[in-house]
């Protein structure tokens, strides 16, 4: 294999995952009237990773480890942004829940409160071992064999969830009143579309940032609307 193959033989391979993950959460993030919420929290991902990392900056001086390596930063921002969802989403279903507020209203809220946020605690903590373009912009072409690893993960994890509770997922998305009236709880299939969602987002970071995700998840099932 030539040298120009090698190097693209990863970003190939993790496009083609990302594309079937996005294309399967995409979906029912679409039709369970997730986009928005999806939206608000790719941005809300800021503030979680530079969070962890100046945490795990913090540890690793106190501890006399020196500067922590990039693998470990860059992990840490991952796993960051991924917990920082969690809230995040909670937030905007706590807005909703409030009178005079839409579901678009409340994303768009968290979206700027994320993006603000993690912009602030960047420059509050400056400099950081993780240069923040590569966090909000991603790199195809830089991904290693942990990010292709964590998309594949959560891609298999992504169809058992399907495979085991597609049903329940599809007829909540449809007709979450019809679902909860049959008797079944609503929560968890909730929480269950707030995971996928959540752990969706943290394989998308390393190729495309924080940015780009909702673009990812959202236009490709909704380019498969009936018109």
């Amino acid at each position: 294999m030539s040298v120009s193959l090698e190097l693209l033989a990863l970003p190939a391979v993790e496009a083609i995952m990302m594309g079937c993950l996005s294309g399967v959460v995409g979906a029912l993030a679409l039709v369970g009237r997730k986009v928005f919420l999806t939206e608000s929290l790719t941005h809300a991902t800021f503030p979680g990773a530079v969070s962890l990392v100046v945490v795990v900056t913090s540890l690793s001086r106190v501890l006399g480890s020196g500067r922590p390596g990039y693998e470990v930063v860059w992990t840490a921002a991952l796993i960051g942004a991924v917990i920082m969802c969690v809230p995040m989403a909670a937030m905007t279903g706590w807005l909703t829940r409030q009178a005079g507020l839409s579901s678009q209203s409340s994303a768009g809220a968290v979206l700027a409160i994320g993006f603000a946020l993690g912009y602030l605690l960047n420059t509050w903590f400056a400099p950081l071992p993780l240069k923040i373009d590569s966090f909000l912009t991603g790199s195809l072409l830089n991904v290693s064999h942990t990010d292709v690893v964590l998309t594949v993960l959560v891609l298999a994890m992504t169809l058992l969830v399907v495979l085991a509770g597609g049903r329940h997922l599809i007829f909540w998305c449809f007709d979450p009143v019809g679902y909860r009236a049959g008797g079944a709880s609503s929560k968890a299939v909730e929480a269950v579309m707030l995971a996928l969602i959540c752990l969706t987002i943290g394989a998308l970071v390393p190729a495309v940032g924080t940015i780009l995700p909702i673009a990812l998840i959202a236009a490709p099932a909704a380019s498969m609307l009936p018109r």
